[in-house]
């Protein structure tokens, strides 16, 4: 058996495990979401066990010249904090993301993936003390995976479970790689 056999067997099971993934269109270019979000693990314990909310704006397409669903999408993601012993700390970030849909074999129901690049601020609030916002340096990267669901053609509901990394907090005391569920609806135009 030579070189090409398997190479050849590995395109065609390339092929065959992707030939769902055009099997759902976009309905509408664009969208428009709000989602809310559930802090886990590190990112709970820097906010203080707080929750947030993300609002949205995205482009629908295909992903090159391919029949492939692709969303790219720009969000704004709050966390609020809460005072915990005298400080609180709160996360803003900026969020561009670029999404395949996969069909799932039911109808209107996609999975998704993809990747992310995030921009994050810290805001540490010392009860008497005042206080300050650190721009988090450099982008951070993440990874996102989920469902969609498609209730008609302007109406879509989504669950996310997104990862990223991010480094100390602005104490510089512990690591966070921040990780949420994000559940929301989009408005597709």
């Amino acid at each position: 058996m030579t070189m090409q056999t398997p190479l050849r067997i590995l395109a065609l099971g390339a092929a065959l495990a992707c030939s769902g993934l055009g099997a759902q269109e976009a309905q509408k270019t664009w969208t428009a979401g709000a989602s809310f979000t559930v802090a886990l693990d590190s990112l709970r314990e820097v906010t203080h066990n707080t929750n947030g909310f993300v609002v949205d704006f995205g482009y629908n397409g295909h992903l090159g010249n391919t029949d492939v669903p692709f969303r790219a999408s720009l969000g704004y993601q709050y966390l609020p904090g809460k005072e915990e012993s005298g400080l609180k700390q709160s996360l803003t970030s900026f969020q561009l993301a670029g999404d395949i849909f996969i069909s799932s074999g039911f109808k209107d129901l996609q999975f998704i993936t993809g990747l992310s690049i995030n921009k994050y601020k810290v805001k540490a609030e010392a009860a008497g003390l005042g206080s300050d916002t650190e721009s988090v340096k450099g982008p951070k990267f993440g990874a996102r995976v989920g469902l969609e669901y498609q209730f008609n053609p302007a109406w879509s509901g989504q669950l996310l479970l997104q990862m990223t990394e991010l480094g100390t907090d602005a104490a510089a005391t512990t690591g966070i790689n921040p990780s949420w569920i994000q559940a929301g609806v989009k408005f597709h135009f």
